[in-house]
């Protein structure tokens, strides 16, 4: 009766150690798949657009103003870039994705833009068009971080083995 009860227990135990690893690698999993759908939404093609748009044309508070008033259409593939770089440095926040990972992958876009962003927040802030005293805190944050990282210059003379190219 002593060893049935030790058998259930010894069972009872595995059972509950198996659950626990089984729910530990589902929130792996999870976060593995959401930074997937992350990176890819944001490897969208207006995204990229916007992306484009905002370190390309806006170099001035004066230049995020013009383009609101002339290219409202490219206004906002900007700020749909500028809110969905906001959402993902909110799950980053929020532990919803690997901080490091998403750092080596995306921070160089964050601290490439960040000037151009504070241009376009300050257009925006110029005509009161902030819904919110905090737009884009998340992107900011993430942002300022990133631009405090020594990012290493590619050589894109060499091939991706280490090779140079026409050999």
């Amino acid at each position: 009766m002593v060893l049935v009860s030790v058998i259930s227990i010894v069972i009872s135990c595995g059972a509950f150690l198996l659950s626990l690893y089984t729910w530990r690698e589902r929130i792996v999993q999870d976060r593995r798949d959401l930074y997937l759908r992350l990176h890819e939404r944001l490897l969208d093609v207006e995204l990229q657009h916007g992306r484009r748009i905002l370190f390309r044309q806006i170099n001035s508070v004066a230049d995020a103003r013009n383009l609101f008033h002339g290219r409202p259409e490219l206004y906002d593939l900007a700020n749909m870039a500028l809110a969905m770089l906001d959402t993902a440095a909110l799950y980053v926040e929020r532990g919803y994705i690997d901080a490091g990972l998403y750092m080596d992958e995306w921070g160089l876009t964050y601290k490439t833009i960040l000037k151009h962003a504070r241009y376009f927040l300050a257009e925006r802030l110029e005509r009161n068009a902030i819904p919110n005293t905090r737009p884009w805190v998340h992107f900011f944050s993430f942002a300022v971080e990133a631009a405090k990282r020594d990012w290493p210059e590619f050589d894109i003379s060499e091939g991706p083995y280490g090779e140079s190219e026409g050999r």
